[in-house]
C-alpha cells in the first residue's frame, strides 16, 4: 500500500515538473506549436496513408477530392495516384528519408521519390520534423514546395487529462512516432472540422515473423503499392542496426495510444474524424458507412 502510495505521488510530482516545463517553455516562446496558414481551408480534409486496404477507398477519395485538402505520406508519389489528386500537404516522420546511415536500398528509393516532387507544377506543403527540415530542404529544389517545420515538445503526462488539456493549449505534441499521426495532428491544429482517413491500416503488427534459426526478424509491411527491395526487409533500414521485436511491437503500442488521445482532442474541440479505411485497427473512430 505504502509503494502505491509513493508511486502515486511520484507520478504527480513528475507530471508537475514536465507541465512547469511546458509553461515555460511557451511564455519563453522557446517552443512554438502555432500553425501558419499556408493554403486555403476546403471544406473537408483527407489523410491518407499507404495500407494494404487504400486499393479498396480509391473511387470515394477521387469523389470527395474536389471539396476536401489532401495529406500524403511517405513513398505515396510513387505511385501514379499521386499526380492524379496533386495533394495540398506532403508528409514524412521516418529519418529514413534523411539519415546518412540507412541502407543503400533505401538511398535509391529515397531519389526516386525526391525527383518526383521535384517535377510536380502545383502548390504543395512538406511537413517534416525539424531533424530533417535542413537536408530536405537542400536536396528538394521546387519553387511549388514551401516546407513547414514542425517541432516537437512530446510528452504523454501520467494523467489522460492533462495530456488531452495540454494537447488542447499546444503546451505539448503527441509523440509522432507515425506519419499518420503527424498529419493528423496537423489537420486538427489546422481546425478542420471533417476529417476523413484513409489506408491508415495500423495493421502492421500481424505481418513481423520471427526466423526459428537465425532470430532475424522479418516484416512483410505490405502497402497499396508493391514494395520496393527496400521495404521488404525490416532489418535494411539501417546499416548495421538489427531490429528487435520488443522495440518495435513497443512502438506500435505508443502510435495506437497516441491515435487514441487525437480521438479524444478531437471530439474536444468538435472536430469529425472518420476512419475510411475499410481494413483498420484503429477502433477510435466513427467508421465511414458503405
Amino acid at each position: 500500500m505504502i509503494e502505491n502510495y509513493l508511486d502515486k505521488t511520484l507520478n504527480i510530482l513528475t507530471d508537475i515538473i514536465y507541465l512547469f516545463f511546458a509553461l515555460v517553455l511557451k511564455i519563453l516562446s522557446l517552443i512554438n506549436l502555432e500553425l501558419d496558414s499556408y493554403l486555403p481551408k476546403k471544406k473537408n480534409t483527407i489523410i491518407i496513408c499507404n495500407g494494404p486496404s487504400l486499393t479498396e477507398s480509391i473511387d470515394l477519395i477521387r469523389k470527395k477530392r474536389k471539396s476536401s485538402d489532401i495529406y500524403v505520406t511517405h513513398y505515396f508519389a510513387r505511385y501514379e495516384l499521386f499526380l492524379e489528386l496533386k495533394p495540398e500537404f506532403y508528409v514524412f516522420v521516418d529519418s529514413l528519408f534523411w539519415r546518412e546511415d540507412v541502407h543503400p536500398h533505401y538511398k535509391k528509393e529515397n531519389e526516386k521519390l525526391f525527383d518526383i516532387l521535384e517535377k510536380i507544377t502545383w502548390k504543395m506543403v512538406i511537413i517534416v520534423p525539424s531533424n530533417g527540415l535542413k537536408i530536405l530542404r537542400k536536396r528538394i529544389k521546387n519553387k511549388n514546395i514551401t516546407f513547414k517545420n514542425i517541432i516537437y515538445f512530446s510528452r504523454n503526462f501520467n494523467s489522460e487529462s492533462l495530456t488531452l488539456f495540454c494537447l488542447k493549449k499546444k503546451l505539448i505534441s503527441p509523440i509522432c512516432s507515425s506519419a499518420a499521426i503527424l498529419a493528423l495532428w496537423h489537420a486538427i491544429l489546422s481546425e478542420r472540422k471533417k476529417i476523413f482517413l484513409f489506408g491508415i491500416d495500423f495493421s502492421q503488427f500481424k505481418e513481423f515473423s520471427v526466423n526459428q534459426i537465425t532470430n532475424e526478424i522479418t516484416l512483410e509491411n505490405t502497402h497499396f503499392y508493391k514494395n520496393s527491395e527496400a521495404e521488404n526487409s525490416i532489418n535494411k533500414r539501417k546499416k548495421f542496426q538489427r531490429f528487435q521485436l520488443h522495440m518495435s511491437l513497443y512502438k506500435i503500442s505508443v502510435s495506437f495510444y497516441q491515435m487514441y488521445l487525437l480521438s479524444r482532442l478531437a471530439f474536444i474541440k468538435k472536430i469529425k474524424v472518420i476512419n475510411g479505411s475499410r481494413n483498420s485497427y484503429l477502433n477510435y473512430f466513427p467508421r465511414l458507412k458503405k
